[in-house]
């Protein structure tokens, strides 16, 4: 069953797996954690329920589940989870469900890294640091350490990774997929004119654009004008540590060499439209720009050839996103944007999960425009798309704000199942807008 179609009302998706929770359906109590269906989508009052009663939320599965820690006395008698009324059924969260699209999950392309490339997933800071440690007691290789994602080299059966106390998911390391415009376009029902009846230009705003490459790599000579001044950073990221294995070791400068797509998608964000005598400019015009390159041009070794090809890859890419936009945050970016993403046809995975984190972490410092990738070409969301426009110390001009009281967003039809919620009348709107994010999109006054 593919997540962009119209699932069973008691099915869940949990980490891309299609999980039938029919009501009367317990957890046995035999592993820590629970999955749980709830009545409907999540509410402020449940959260709190949960927390009161003494359960740790791990992670949410839509459309209306969530994972997590069982107290002790509901994994002594799992049934009386009916007694919060609003728990319809749950099941033990166990290894098989800590795999990304399993049997009952999304039909997705074979990953292209090698199969000994594994990314661990954990639930935490501390468990991602416990399970380094079990880890290297068992002699195997962490390659990179993220916040809470570690990509090691394993070989076996990664069931048994999958069992060690604090993971959340192990699978195959996957590489990232370019998002065009047009499928940028059709994702997000944007129109040819994008209308902006508000005057904004997104003066006083800082948009990091984590991509390519961009123009020249060099903001002294031969920089595209449409930046000219608005170039706070420009910062090339080398080759991730975990290429090593497969890939000659290369750092190239920022230059956008072999698809422009850097280029051309800062240039939608706030390009000012001077090369074109403003016939081309971007969304904010004004904005400043923290540009970081990820792209490199990999010498793959003869070994990993068959499956991965020489070329331009996205190398520079963190195995955990929050350290790429924690990149940007270091040059006062408030705004991210990542036009590229895993072909796993809508799944809300890691990518998602680790932007959901970040965006928990800081909710009032910055605002995150990931778009989405298609469902009708394979691809994926990039991470859950979010259009906010949170309270600051020192309000600015806020550009987002402008989307959500754009008149084209209202009942506009988003492929991958995204529910648009209006407050009419309301002035400035908080929105949150998700496709496979863990609850509803939200939209209320500021």
């Amino acid at each position: 069953m593919s997540q962009t179609q119209s699932a069973s009302e008691c099915t869940v998706w949990v980490n891309g797996n299609a999980l039938p929770l029919p009501v009367g359906a317990w957890p046995s109590g035999r592993t820590p954690r629970a999955v749980l269906r709830l009545a409907g989508p999540v509410q402020p009052e449940w959260r709190k329920l949960l927390n009161a009663a003494g359960f740790a939320i791990r992670f949410w599965c839509p459309p209306c589940g969530v994972c997590v820690d069982l107290p002790p006395g509901y994994a002594k008698s799992p049934s009386i989870l009916r007694s919060l009324g609003f728990v319809l059924a749950g099941c033990d969260y166990t290894e098989a469900l800590c795999q990304r699209f399993g049997t009952a999950g999304q039909s997705v392309h074979h990953s292209v890294l090698p199969d000994n490339l594994v990314d661990i997933v954990c639930f935490d800071r501390p468990g991602t640091k416990r399970v380094q440690r079990l880890l290297k007691a068992k002699g195997i290789q962490v390659l990179h350490a993220g916040t809470t994602k570690l990509r090691v080299v394993f070989s076996g059966n990664p069931d048994g990774l999958r069992a060690l106390p604090g993971v959340k998911l192990a699978d195959v390391a996957r590489l990232p997929t370019l998002l065009s415009a047009a499928e940028l376009r059709v994702s997000l029902g944007v129109p040819a004119t994008f209308p902006n009846p508000w005057g904004l230009a997104g003066e006083g705003e800082v948009i990091s654009v984590a991509d390519t490459g961009l123009d020249s790599g060099d903001p002294t000579s031969g920089m595209h004008p449409d930046f000219t001044g608005r170039l706070r950073a420009l910062i090339s990221l080398p080759m991730n540590p975990t290429w090593a294995g497969f890939a000659n070791a290369r750092t190239d400068d920022a230059a956008d060499r072999a698809s422009g797509h850097g280029t051309h998608v800062a240039g939608l964000a706030l390009g000012s439209g001077v090369a074109s005598r403003g016939l081309h400019g971007g969304l904010a015009p004004a904005a400043e720009l923290v540009f970081l390159a990820l792209e490199q041009k990999v010498d793959v070794l003869p070994a990993a050839a068959a499956r991965l090809p020489s070329g331009y890859y996205l190398a520079g890419r963190p195995v955990d996103l929050r350290d790429l936009y924690r990149a940007g945050e270091a040059h006062g970016a408030t705004l991210h944007n990542l036009s590229w993403g895993d072909p796993t046809q809508g799944a809300y995975n890691d990518d998602c999960f680790e932007t959901d984190l970040y965006l928990r972490e800081s909710p009032w410092r910055w605002s995150c425009v990931p778009p989405a990738m298609t469902a009708s070409t394979g691809m994926a969301i990039a991470t859950s798309i979010a259009v906010r426009s949170t309270p600051r110390p020192a309000p600015k001009t806020r550009w987002p704000s402008a989307l959500a009281k754009a008149p084209w967003l209202a009942g506009v039809p988003v492929p991958l199942g995204a529910n648009w919620i209006r407050v009419p009348g309301a002035g400035p709107l908080w929105l949150t807008v998700t496709t496979q994010s863990p609850a509803k999109p939200i939209a209320s006054p500021r």
